[in-house]
């Protein structure tokens, strides 16, 4: 398990998803919004593998964007370490 350890893994934050009609896309114009269907100040998903391991919020960091953990799924993994 130790081995494990330190092998990186791609994350992935999704800030939400919309269903769009073809025809809508193909007309927007710079500076269209497509709404989600997510508010404001809701948690985001953390994902790895296409698998939602835990929820965050985004924050700025030195004027990049972060995400402050709140919590992360249990797994069987996680629970012996």
């Amino acid at each position: 398990m130790e081995a494990l350890m330190d092998v990186k893994l791609q994350i992935t934050v999704s800030f939400g998803r919309s269903r769009v009609s073809l025809r809508d896309i193909l007309d927007s114009e710079p500076g269209a919004l497509i709404p989600l269907e997510r508010t404001e100040g809701q948690l985001v998903e953390i994902q790895v593998n296409r698998s939602v391991i835990g929820y965050g919020e985004v924050v700025d960091v030195d004027g990049h964007y972060g995400i402050r953990i709140h919590h992360l799924a249990k797994s069987p993994l996680t629970e012996s370490i």
